[in-house]
């Protein structure tokens, strides 16, 4: 069960590269907060669970723990929470060779840290893409807009799944439709935004394979959208916020995950 994981919840120890600590008061309303989270959290609340998970991997505002972010994902996925499927599969698909930076190196949401390991062996790959495309499907079933993404970047890209255009093409505009401001980046013919808001890219064309070539290439949306930054610590969401046009929940576009190695 998720319960066991709560320990690893705790504030201290708080305080990745490019987080800020807040002021005392602040501080004190953030502990009262993340103990009626983790409250919530232990008696099953999946949205609890999933805002767990997303601060352990962020580590600003709680312990950076990756084992501990996986176990709440799985609860939250488990009671039926879309963003932590999408999550969940994001994050299985991190550990996966094809998915790692061009250096080999971590990078993005699920990047480093204690435990965060890295699944070797052909067999464990082939095992970890089957649970990550299960959750992704899962995620993508309740209109999730990183499943949906990610399920589009795994068409196009192939290993996992056959390459199929349409698929890919019909993903991403369900995607878009649904938030996801990577998909109407490339749809558009403009790379996915990056984690820094620069935009930036190779611009490929829509069109046929230059679609496809663009979503291979493209970065895998994380699903780390964490709240409770936003509405105690006064900003210190990763994912950011709704406001961006057309519908996209994120400003500046979701963070990096994950870059394809190869073509």
């Amino acid at each position: 069960g998720a319960s066991g994981a709560s320990g690893a919840s705790g504030a201290s120890g708080a305080g990745s590269a490019g987080c800020e600590e807040p002021a005392p008061r602040g501080r004190e309303r953030l502990e009262e907060a993340l103990s009626w989270l983790r409250h919530a959290a232990e008696l099953g609340d999946d949205e609890a669970q999933y805002e767990l998970g997303v601060h352990a991997c962020l580590g600003c505002l709680v312990a950076r723990d990756m084992p501990s972010a996986a176990s709440w994902f799985l609860a939250s996925a488990n009671n039926g929470n879309g963003r932590a499927q999408a999550a969940l599969g994001a994050l299985l698909l991190s550990r996966l060779p094809a998915w790692r930076g061009p250096d080999g190196s971590d990078v993005g949401g699920f990047g480093g840290g204690e435990g965060s390991g890295t699944v070797e062996g052909e067999e464990l790959d082939e095992q970890a893409a089957r649970e990550a495309l299960a959750w992704l499907r899962r995620a993508a079933d309740q209109d999730d807009p990183d499943g949906l993404f990610n399920m589009a970047l795994l068409y196009a890209r192939g290993g996992v799944l056959e390459p199929d255009l349409e698929r890919t093409e019909v993903l991403l505009s369900a995607a878009a439709a649904a938030g996801s401001c990577q998909a109407s980046a490339l749809l558009h013919g403009a790379a996915p935004p990056s984690a820094s808001g620069d935009g930036g890219g190779t611009g490929a064309s829509t069109g046929g394979g230059g679609l496809a070539a663009a979503a291979a290439a493209a970065t895998l949306a994380d699903a780390l959208h964490p709240v409770l930054g936003v509405a105690v610590a006064g900003g210190g969401s990763h994912g950011g916020s709704s406001g961006g046009g057309g519908g996209c929940r994120c400003p500046g576009g979701d963070p990096k995950l994950r870059e394809p190695s190869g073509g």
